[in-house]
């Protein structure tokens, strides 16, 4: 952890919470110790007005901005099965 205390900075491995109360989110981030446990790190609050911009920039650098790819449509050149019989 950074000791400046005007800009900390927390490694963290993972989340453990996510809960909202009163609009704001509450995100519970926390470290791996030295024998792979989960130990609280920090805890995050943002405002739910805020929450939809930083999803989408966590997002982006996360590459998940990604287009997604589009269904496969059925070439129309392609043999089609026969259609069943009755």
């Amino acid at each position: 952890m950074d000791t400046n205390d005007n800009n900390p900075a927390f490694l963290v491995d993972g989340i453990t919470t996510i809960a909202v109360h009163n609009d704001v989110a509450r995100i519970q981030f926390m470290q791996l110790d030295n024998e792979g446990k989960p130990r609280d790190a920090v805890r995050l609050l943002v405002p739910l007005r805020q929450a939809q911009q930083i999803h989408e920039a966590l997002g982006q650098l996360a590459g998940s901005r990604q287009p997604s790819p589009k269904p496969e449509r059925p070439d129309a050149n392609q043999a089609r099965s026969p259609a069943p019989r009755r």
